[in-house]
């Protein structure tokens, strides 16, 4: 029969764990010396770390707050934040200090990586950190001056995210002023082509002339009248005279003997020379008063029948200028409305762009005056007095006991495994 195993030896207590450290305590110690000579072996051979940081102060744009009624401050962060940390900056600055060159020989990405850029929500602030070993001597000087080349470079940042927040901002009265600008140029454009098809100096002095034809034609008409009138009355009496007189007062056998007399009293009387050669009388004396009367009378009738159509045609002519500037009158009004309603267009245009560019004049002022600069305020980087992280001893001494730690934990396991297969 199996003998009974004591309670000790078949259970796991603390007591016994106990025993188990205290038994084990020189391996204990020499794994704790050890792992903190290795510790401090290996923190000589790694370079110690400097690290500055500077503050930046972010501040809010009231205008954006106003419009759309949510705080901005979190987006102006991250894109300020985004912004410092660009390949472009990171390059810059990283060629200024020559970081490239021994002995950190850095590229883009290892610098980007001891450049921590931290958005502080809470406080409306940026924190820049930046960390390099010590590679050399000025290695303090050197991370500050690292932390405040980040800060100078917000300052330009700044100002570029604030001219295009601006630009934004603008862009509506930018098109505005620009649609405006385009249609007072077409209006202007389309006023010229308008003025300078539209016949209203040629109709103007066509207009002109035909009032002067006209004017002429009236008083020549009323001339005529009056002088018809008097000739006429002239007429009358000289047809008087002219049936009262006889044209031959006496006629002469002389005229057989005379033949070419015959020719001139028939001229001068008016009647054939058969008739004249057949009188009984004995001789022909042509009457002068007659010849003289009968020579007025032919010539006032020319003049009477030349008035009387003159009285007839003057008339029509005058009504036909009369219909010639009506039609001209017509054409010239139109395009006197055409001509006006495009000077209205163009007078318009003007006083609206005159107006949008008031308004975006006065735009520019408010917007610009109305955002605030994104950087309030930095706070300065100092050259570190001390090495970042915990001191040399602190980590020699975490790391000896974590050592110890662990061998503890190991004795334990073990010591578990050997009750677990005794029981």
């Amino acid at each position: 029969m199996n003998e009974p195993i004591s309670p000790t030896e078949s259970e796991i207590t603390l007591a016994g764990l106990v025993r188990v450290a205290a038994g084990s305590w020189k391996p204990l110690l020499a794994v704790g010396i050890v792992a903190g000579v290795l510790a401090g072996i290996v923190l000589e051979m790694i370079p110690a770390k400097y690290e500055a940081s500077s503050t930046i102060l972010v501040t809010r744009t009231r205008a954006k707050d106003e419009m759309v009624g949510l705080d901005t401050t979190a987006i102006e962060l991250d894109s300020f934040a985004a912004a410092l940390e660009s390949e472009e900056i990171l390059e810059d600055i990283l060629e200024q200090f020559n970081l490239g060159a021994a002995p950190y020989e850095f590229d883009i990405e290892e610098f980007d990586d001891a450049v921590s850029i931290t958005p502080l929500r809470n406080e409306n602030s940026l924190r820049i950190s930046v960390e390099l070993p010590a590679l050399e001597d000025g290695t303090p000087k050197l991370v500050a001056d690292l932390a405040n080349a980040f800060a100078m470079q917000a300052d330009s940042i700044s100002r570029r995210l604030l001219e295009e927040d601006i630009e934004r901002s603008l862009s509506f009265y930018r098109s505005q002023y620009q649609e405006s600008e385009d249609r007072l140029n077409q209006i202007r454009d389309e006023t010229i082509r308008v003025k300078a098809s539209a016949p209203i100096e040629e109709k103007t002095r066509f207009i002109t002339n035909q009032e002067m034809l006209q004017r002429q034609l009236q008083t020549s008409w009323a001339l005529a009248l009056a002088d018809l009138e008097q000739k006429e009355e002239k007429q009358k009496v000289l047809g008087q005279i002219v049936a009262e007189e006889e044209p031959v007062l006496t006629v002469t056998r002389l005229l057989e003997e005379e033949p070419a007399m015959l020719d001139v009293v028939a001229a001068r009387t008016g009647r054939s020379a058969t008739e004249l050669y057949s009188a009984t009388s004995s001789s022909q004396i042509i009457n002068d008063v007659y010849t003289n009367v009968r020579r007025i009378y032919d010539e006032i009738s020319g003049d009477v029948a030349g008035l009387r159509r003159a009285v007839e045609e003057l008339p029509k002519e005058i009504e036909e200028c009369t219909r010639r500037i009506a039609e001209a009158e017509e054409i010239l009004n139109a395009s006197q409305v055409m001509v006006d309603h495009y000077d209205n267009l163009l007078e318009t245009a003007h006083l609206g762009f005159r107006d949008v560019y008031k308004k975006f004049e006065l735009a520019k002022i408010a917007i610009a005056s109305d955002r605030q600069d994104l950087i309030g305020e930095w706070i300065r980087a100092f050259p570190p007095q001390k090495v970042s992280g915990a001191p040399t001893p602190v980590l020699v001494v975490t790391s000896a006991l974590l050592a110890m730690l662990l061998f503890l934990v190991i004795l334990f396991f073990i010591e578990v495994i050997r009750v677990s297969l005794k029981s």
